[in-house]
């Protein structure tokens, strides 16, 4: 990953190839779906506790 600063605005370079980038989206999806889903599990607990 190179970041050069042109004009005063950031611009990432990609120098990986488009199947690590693939790689790197789906891990971050996957992450983001579990951390959703468990915020989505523990939601109800958390909405008991402060309407008590």
């Amino acid at each position: 990953m190179c970041v050069l600063n042109y004009n005063s605005r950031l611009i990432l370079i990609n120098l990986e190839s488009p199947t690590e980038i693939l790689k790197k989206e789906l891990i971050f999806k996957i992450r983001f779906l579990t951390v959703a889903w468990a915020g989505f599990k523990i939601l109800p607990f958390i909405i008991r506790r402060f309407s008590d």
